[in-house]
């Protein structure tokens, strides 16, 4: 790995990967290997790391894999899933990465599937807690708002309104929500989960409705360095 990515993944926390469909053996860096809790004399086969998925997750993200590999319509790598580790501990990660392909038309197949790992197992157990947390903004340090049927701002909890202080007033045309709002124009009262951009920072976004208030709430994290590393990645892969 470069100097620059290895910044980039260290600085996000994230760890390196890259599969060969062929031999079916993984090239894992150290922090992949602490994730999985993956010895350095371990051979990281196929095999071995899916020992490691929880049973229950293992059909989606066999489903990614394939269609990850796909040579016709390759789609983007992305999974978020539980490990199983040794004592019966469960370790929530999400991976993100595409394939590199060889040749063209129907001699056209997949050399390499190169990604990164995050460990997501604290962002999980906040989860179970942020809505508990909206109800106190000061402690909550990730944006939350609740939103009209029509994408409206009802309420923003400070974060986002430190980050963006004209979000009340430009409402769901501010870049911080324009892009949920095309979702919720074509899907109303349903659940979406979107990655966006605004300015120079990432946000993971995710809406929920709530249907006994007839509203939506979103909440929000800042994945910004994991973007950063993903492109460093991209990059380096060219």
């Amino acid at each position: 790995l470069s100097d620059q990515l290895r910044l980039a993944l260290d600085a996000a926390r994230l760890g390196w990967w890259r599969y060969d469909p062929v031999t079916r053996v993984s090239a894992l860096d150290e922090r992949y290997r602490e994730i999985f809790e993956v010895a350095g004399s371990e051979k990281p086969s196929h095999e071995l790391l899916a020992t490691r998925l929880h049973p229950d997750d293992l059909p989606g993200v066999r489903a990614a894999v394939e269609a990850a590999l796909d040579p016709v319509d390759p789609q983007p790598f992305a999974a978020e899933y539980r490990i199983n580790l040794p004592g019966g501990r469960i370790r929530w990660i999400e991976v993100h990465g595409r394939a590199i392909f060889e040749g063209s038309g129907p001699d056209r197949r997949a050399i390499a599937l190169v990604g990164t790992v995050e460990d997501t197992t604290e962002q999980k157990q906040a989860e179970t807690e942020i809505r508990h947390l909206a109800s106190f903004p000061e402690l909550n340090p990730n944006p939350v708002l609740e939103l009209d049927r029509r994408g409206n701002p009802l309420y923003a909890h400070p974060r986002p309104l430190r980050l963006y202080p004209d979000l009340l007033e430009k409402g769901r045309e501010h870049p911080f929500l324009a892009r949920m709002m095309d979702e919720i124009s074509r899907w109303p009262m349903r659940s979406v989960t979107l990655d966006v951009r605004v300015g120079g920072l990432w946000f993971e976004q995710a809406l929920t409705w709530e249907a006994d208030r007839r509203t939506y709430r979103l909440f929000a994290r800042n994945i910004t360095n994991r973007k950063l590393a993903e492109e460093s990645l991209r990059e380096s892969e060219r």
